[in-house]
């Protein structure tokens, strides 16, 4: 009887390790500019809600890990835009193209 306890347990928690890692997903990507889509360094990618995120490498590439979808990536940096792309299960690529914030003479 204690056997079989044991293995019951076992199946148990092998069902929860793989459902946790189930709802963890790896987005990756590349950061542009709108203009001629060169590569933008430093943006900064927080999943929304959270401080968890990352920002991008040199040649405007990020990769970051969401252990909640449905979930919202924000994109930011100063400059540009802020951009809220969704992530669902299946988002495993998201690229983003930054639009320059055009500001008025009064705003600066």
């Amino acid at each position: 009887m204690k056997k079989l306890i044991t293995s019951v347990q076992v199946v148990l928690l092998l069902l929860f390790m793989s459902y946790a890692t189930m709802a963890q997903t790896t987005v990756s990507g590349k950061v542009t500019d709108a203009d001629g889509g060169e590569p933008l360094v430093g943006v900064n990618i927080v999943i929304e809600g959270t401080v968890k995120g990352t920002v991008t490498k040199i040649d405007g590439t990020y990769s970051v890990k969401v252990s909640e979808v449905p979930a919202k990536l924000v994109f930011s940096m100063i400059g540009f835009t802020t951009q809220k792309m969704d992530v669902t299960a299946t988002t495993t690529t998201l690229d983003v193209v930054m639009e320059e914030l055009v500001m008025l003479g009064e705003e600066v």
